[in-house]
Parts: structure tokens; C-alpha cells; sequence
């Protein structure tokens, strides 16, 4: 891709209010300091070395080139060797501190993490409507699945559990069970479709903490259940031979 418009000259990088804000900047104060720091401590070994031998210069000044010459590279060897180390110390601290620096920059605030924790997880707010939603749709498949049982089991006012039972099935499945405000949703349901509802505290305690909606009752419910059902088919049983064996309406009094 060819772009002529970057070969363009940019004035805005030779205005000099910018170029004058960055070397008055924190940044370049601190940037100035750390240079001058390490050059002074190397400037004060030199002046130190100076002034330990300044005594010695008088005699080199009437003695040969060697001697001189030799004097020289020697306090020279002693000043950069001594420099070296201060600048390969400062190297060190300077690597440290900038890294330190580097990662605190790198740390993100609670807000940062708060919208990130968003984007991944998905906001909490919106997260608990879908849960409350998904309840809700699920007590309602559950409120609808009682119109297809058999017996509903109460406590009789704090728990209800609602059991289907069918000829070709091979146990009781509990399509619903509640407590409190659900059990009496249960009970209202089973009251409408004509229901049978039966008080059995520790039937209904058993059958609400031990099975799970869509579950078949455990084996050690069987006779108990059993009872149940068979006691309300002879109910309805005698009921519906009641019926027949009725007359179809009196006679009419003159």
C-alpha cells in the first residue's frame, strides 16, 4: 500500500511549546536526574584522586615524560575503573526501579478489573436475571407438571410433593414438590383437577429432602406408597360404583 499522505510534513512536531512542556515534564526531570546522579558520584572519585595526589604534582612537573605519563594512566585507570562501578551499580538499580515502575503501570484499578471480570463472565447483574428467569420458567413446567399426578403428599402446610404413577411405570416419579408458598401453589393446583391430597408428615418429609423432581421414589418407599395409591383407587373405585348404581334423577312430587 502506498500512503502520500504520511510522506506529508507534520509542523505540529516543530512546534516548540510542545518540545518545551516535555523537557519541563515530570518525566524528563526524572530522566535528567538519573543521568546527573551517577556523572556526579564518577566526578567526586575524580576530584577525590586529584586531591590525594595533588601533593605528588610538583615533583612530576620536573621529572621525565614517563614518570608523568605513567602517573597520569595510572589516576586515569584508578577514576574509570572506580566510574565503572558506580555506573554498573546505578545500571542495576535503575534496571530494578524502571521494572518496578513497568509493572505497577501494568496493574489494572478495581474498576479495571470490575469491567474486565465483566467482559469475561458477563455482567452479574444481567447473569442473576437470567437465573431468577430460568427459576421462574422452571416452576412453571413444575406448577404445570402437577395436573399429571396421581397423590400429592403434604406435611400438611409446609412441604407438598406431587407423585405420578401410571399402570405400565415401574415406580412413582415426584413431578413437583415445595415449601411453603410453592407447597401451597401445589396444594391449590391439586385442589383444581381434583387431586387427591394426602397428610403424611413423615412421607412427605422423606419424599422432599431424599428425591429430586424427575426422580423415582427409592425402593424403601415402595410399601408405603403402594398403600396410598391403592387406598385412593378404592376410594375412587366405591365412588364411581356409586354413581352408577344411583338413579338417574327422583321422582317429581305432584
Amino acid at each position: 500500500m502506498f500512503a502520500p499522505s504520511a510522506l506529508a510534513p507534520n509542523w505540529k512536531r516543530l512546534d516548540p511549546v510542545s518540545h518545551v512542556q516535555q523537557l519541563f515534564s515530570l518525566a524528563a526531570l526524572s530522566r535528567l536526574l538519573k543521568s546527573l546522579l551517577p556523572t556526579a558520584v564518577v566526578v567526586y572519585f575524580a576530584v577525590g584522586v586529584l586531591v590525594r595526589d595533588f601533593r605528588f604534582l610538583p615533583a612530576l612537573l620536573h621529572g621525565n615524560r614517563g614518570t608523568l605519563v605513567a602517573f597520569a594512566v595510572g589516576r586515569m585507570y584508578e577514576v574509570a575503573w572506580k566510574g565503572s562501578l558506580v555506573l554498573l551499580l546505578w545500571a542495576g538499580a535503575d534496571y530494578f526501579l524502571e521494572r518496578q515502575r513497568h509493572e505497577s503501570e501494568l496493574k489494572m484499578s478495581k474498576q479495571d478489573q470490575k469491567d474486565e471480570f465483566k467482559e469475561m463472565e458477563g455482567n452479574p447483574a444481567v447473569k442473576q436475571r437470567i437465573r431468577r428467569l430460568q427459576r421462574q420458567t422452571r416452576r412453571r413446567r413444575m406448577l404445570k407438571d402437577v395436573e399429571r399426578a396421581a397423590v400429592v403428599i403434604t406435611n400438611p402446610t409446609e412441604f407438598a410433593v406431587a407423585l405420578e404413577y401410571r399402570m405400565e411405570m415401574s415406580a412413582p416419579i415426584v413431578v413437583a414438590k415445595g415449601r411453603n408458598l410453592l407447597a401451597a401453589q401445589i396444594k391449590e393446583i391439586a385442589r383444581w383437577k381434583g387431586i387427591p391430597l394426602v397428610e403424611n408428615v413423615p412421607l412427605a418429609h422423606a419424599l422432599y429432602r431424599a428425591v429430586e423432581v424427575g426422580q423415582a421414589i427409592p425402593a424403601k418407599l415402595y410399601a408405603v406408597v403402594a398403600e396410598i395409591l391403592a387406598a385412593i383407587w378404592r376410594a375412587q373405585a366405591r365412588s364411581e360404583a356409586q354413581a352408577v348404581q344411583a338413579p338417574p334423577g327422583g321422582a317429581r312430587k305432584n
